[in-house]
């Protein structure tokens, strides 16, 4: 649970910055990919993640900030990252569609967005269990 609070945290601040420069800064994200493994032990799906993202970068479809983006989901969430980061992706389509907007969008906030919500959901659901 406390990864949990770690990992937003350290979500808002790269959509902070993912906002205002379109850049997700490497001294955050790598370091936070190195202590989300380190914490859960979730190096399994950051190397899925890799593999599957790295195809996803030589087609032009994610930056590489995305794809360690969403390695450190992996990293600190798991399987969660799944649900994180399709929905991500989803949600940033469909802005694309309603709004028009064919510009470069800070893949963060919505990544932050989605993360809050997936892990509030999960959170709520497993503690009726």
């Amino acid at each position: 649970m406390n990864e949990y609070l770690v990992f937003l945290l350290i979500a808002f601040i790269l959509a902070v910055c993912d906002y205002r420069n379109l850049t997700i800064p490497n001294l955050i994200v790598i370091p936070a990919i190195a202590y989300g493994i380190y914490i859960t032990g979730n190096w399994v799906s950051v190397i899925c993640i890799f593999l599957i993202g790295t195809e996803l970068y030589r087609k032009n479809r994610i930056c590489g900030g995305d794809l360690k983006l969403f390695m450190m989901a992996g990293a600190f969430t798991g399987w969660l990252s799944i649900p994180i980061i399709l929905s991500t992706i989803l949600f940033i389509k469909l802005f694309r569609k309603v709004a028009s907007f064919h510009n470069v969008l800070p893949v963060a906030p919505f990544f932050f967005i989605n993360s809050l919500f997936v892990l509030l959901t999960v959170t709520m659901v497993t503690s009726r269990m």
